[in-house]
């Protein structure tokens, strides 16, 4: 059975929730293709090479950083920070 869905946009807590687990792997096995905006990896990598998440974030050559289309739709999610956004 494939449960594989076609495209999954990824925030930094699970990103962090699931490198700390070791299971980034999940994120392969469940979506086609993994985006994560530009915000969300200055996010990860903010604290430095040693942060937990940015070593997988580096090495996970099937992920794509995507910038947003619409900033104006973003900006509209104000009860949001900028990354959930």
């Amino acid at each position: 059975m494939n449960i594989k869905s076609s495209i999954a946009v990824i925030n930094t807590s699970p990103w962090i929730a699931l490198s700390l687990c070791g299971r980034i792997d999940l994120l392969k096995d469940l979506y086609d293709k993994i985006l994560i905006p530009p915000a969300v990896k200055e996010e990860i990598t903010a604290g430095g090479k040693s942060q937990i998440g940015v070593q997988e974030l580096e090495s996970a050559t099937w992920l794509q950083i995507v910038g947003i289309k619409d900033s104006v739709k973003v900006s509209l999610l104000h009860e949001l920070d900028r990354v959930e956004a």
